[in-house]
């Protein structure tokens, strides 16, 4: 038999350079996948909200369907009964008025009658804008009052006063006066001839300073608006492309993503605080209801997304060889298998070796249920105070954890 002839120096050399040349890709691409998995963690909530703002502020059909439920609204009916009757009241001296008509010492009940009368009023405005045709009347005003709020918003437009964003109400005067008239008050008919001197003020949507946080948002939206989503995309791709692993690659792209999606709805959270508290404390309610109803769809798309992302982080996780995937995997398999004899063997395999056969993987498992449980409540709730509170839960429960890992290891 012929010997086998020992491997030359250059056959050796050759095998230790075919060797080394991923590891010199890995180290090239590693960071660049960092790179762009952190830009990315950026830009997807960024996209989000640009074609949210883009979507309903700009397409007037989208954005009078988005203030329709605002009428709705108890807070809201509230303000404008208010304002619509402080603004009856002070176009007309009511109390006078009725003074002039009883006689004597009986004048002295005119306060009384006129505090009265104003409850009455402002009864019927309610009724009034909560009737269907009101409604009709609020999409219309909408209607009219969205070309002023894109020159508002991309701030061209001078005639608001103060630079606020107004619905006017004189519509909705003419409506309480002639239900005022059925019912046989007539003081406020002289106010129709001069109609459009009243409520010129309307009622305010968003004042100077909340203007000017949605000013910046908006000229965002739209520098970016073509660039963004497709930027984005490619990214997200190269991304993908570049990971060494791809799979982890993609685990960690979602895990990224996810935090990116939590941190800006916490973001909202405190900008919901701030718009609110702009309002001041008699424009409180309306203010919530404002933000509540106006982002609610950008909300929805975010919590989507986070959603969307976790499951494909999930995913691409469990297709992985950690002993805490083969579990799942195998009770998929069990349950999905045609021979329970095939899935009880599967079961008692993978029961054998563990759900986490190793400190690390325990550790890695626990930190994704406490983080996730956490953005969970993020990105479902808008208080301030209890994302805090969150915040700080987490961090410690993760400080306790890998305080008890250091002393298992010991």
């Amino acid at each position: 038999m012929q010997r086998e002839k020992p491997a030359t120096q250059g056959t050796t050399n050759y095998r230790e350079s075919m060797t080394a040349l991923p590891t010199t890709h890995h180290r090239v691409r590693t960071p660049i996948t960092w790179v762009l998995t952190v830009v990315l963690a950026l830009l997807v909530p960024l996209t989000i909200t640009s074609t949210w703002a883009l979507r309903t502020v700009t397409n007037t059909d989208r954005y009078v369907a988005t203030m329709a439920p605002l009428i709705a609204d108890p807070a809201v009916q509230t303000t404008l009964a208010t304002v619509t009757t402080t603004d009856l009241f002070n176009a007309v001296d009511v109390e006078g008025k009725i003074a002039d008509h009883l006689p004597g010492a009986s004048k002295a009940l005119a306060p009384v009658i006129t505090a009265q009368l104003r409850s009455t009023v402002t009864g019927v405005v309610r009724t009034v804008i909560s009737s269907p045709a009101f409604q009709k009347i609020w999409n219309l005003e909408n209607r009219a009052t969205h070309a002023i709020a894109i020159s508002v918003l991309s701030n061209t437009h001078a005639s608001t006063t103060a630079g606020q964003l107004q619905v006017k109400l004189q519509k909705l005067v003419v409506e309480v006066i002639a239900a005022l008239d059925a019912k046989g008050i007539t003081f406020f008919d002289p106010i129709v001839i001069a109609i459009s001197q009243l409520n010129k003020n309307g009622v305010v949507l968003m004042t100077t300073q909340q203007l000017h946080t949605a000013q910046t948002i908006f000229h965002l939206a739209i520098t970016f608006k073509a660039i963004l989503p497709w930027a984005t995309l490619a990214l997200l791709a190269a991304a993908i492309a570049i990971a060494p692993n791809r799979r982890r690659g993609v685990v960690r792209l979602s895990g990224a993503i996810l935090i990116g999606i939590t941190v800006f709805a916490g973001a909202l959270a405190f900008g919901r605080h701030t718009f609110i508290h702009a309002a001041g404390p008699d424009g409180a309610a309306f203010a919530t209801a404002v933000w509540r109803i106006l982002l609610r769809q950008l909300i929805f798309d975010l919590r989507i997304a986070a959603i969307v992302t976790a499951l494909i982080g999930f995913g691409a996780w469990v297709a992985g060889e950690s002993s805490a995937a083969r579990w799942i995997r195998a009770q998929v398999k069990r349950l999905s298998t045609a021979s329970r004899a095939q899935g009880a063997h599967a079961l008692d395999e993978a029961a054998s070796r563990g759900w986490a056969t190793k400190a690390e993987e325990r550790h890695a498992a626990i930190t994704t249920v406490v983080v996730g449980i956490g953005a969970l409540v993020v990105l479902f709730t808008s208080s301030p105070t209890v994302i805090i509170a969150t915040v700080v839960i987490v961090v410690a429960a993760l400080a306790i954890l890998h305080g008890l890992l250091l002393r298992a290891a010991r």
